[in-house]
């Protein structure tokens, strides 16, 4: 799984405005808000700390969930679909599986 990337953004002037403008990537959009006027915000250094809860804001966004998988339902396909056919082999694999799953916290997997 990708880590999640944190995203500084950034300030850019009008100037045929004169207006201060927060600038960040949205997924595959480029997002822009206006931060304020020059007559208000002199310095790039305070345009940048005004941005600062906008920059919070870009990068809180959170990611829809996906479905978790557990240990027991991974034990389970594996079991159906690549357990060893040899005896030996497949008999020592659910032994291990078991085992495991009753660490995990997963009560019951069931050879098939």
């Amino acid at each position: 799984m990708k880590r999640a990337r944190y995203q500084n953004g950034s300030v850019f002037l009008d100037r045929r405005r004169n207006i201060w403008y927060f600038r960040w990537w949205d997924g595959a959009t480029r997002r822009t808000t206006p931060l304020g006027p020059l007559s208000e915000i002199p310095t790039k250094a305070k345009a940048c700390r005004k941005a600062e809860s906008h920059r919070l804001a870009a990068n809180n966004k959170t990611k829809p969930a996906g479905p978790v998988a557990t240990f027991g339902d991974a034990a389970q396909k594996y079991m159906s679909e690549r357990m060893p056919k040899r005896f030996t082999t497949g008999a020592d694999t659910a032994t291990i599986l078991q085992s495991m799953s009753c660490r995990s916290g997963v009560p019951s997997i069931s050879a098939q």
